[in-house]
């Protein structure tokens, strides 16, 4: 699964590039997200731009990342799609993560200024 990451001072950018994370890619991104996290990087920044469609397996991996964060790191969403918002207001999911509707908003709202 291609995954963009662009890396600032103190964050990282995490752009999934496939329309669906899904059980055939899943497995992949938890991988590269546990990766990025094991990095030790403070600030985590999942957009999720490109991607349409996401299933069980694609919202498990997600929140797997979260888990494996540690209390000194933060792991927020943003662009996503509204078809996944329904799914994350549904499964009570946009209560457990902090998602903004851009990355330019995150950026403002968490005072990252190093694009």
């Amino acid at each position: 699964m291609e995954v963009e990451v662009q890396k600032g001072i103190n964050h990282v950018v995490v752009i999934p590039r496939r329309k669906s994370v899904d059980a055939s890619v899943a497995a992949e991104f938890k991988r590269k997200m546990q990766e990025i996290i094991n990095s030790g990087i403070s600030l985590i920044v999942l957009d999720m731009r490109d991607v349409s469609f996401i299933d069980s397996t694609g919202l498990g991996s997600i929140i797997s990342a979260y888990k494996t964060k540690d209390n000194e790191q933060t792991l927020v969403l943003c662009n996503i799609a509204e078809g996944i918002q329904d799914i994350f207001k549904i499964t009570k999911l946009d209560k457990f993560f902090t998602i903004f509707s851009s990355k330019e908003s995150a950026f403002k709202a968490l005072k990252i200024d190093d694009e």
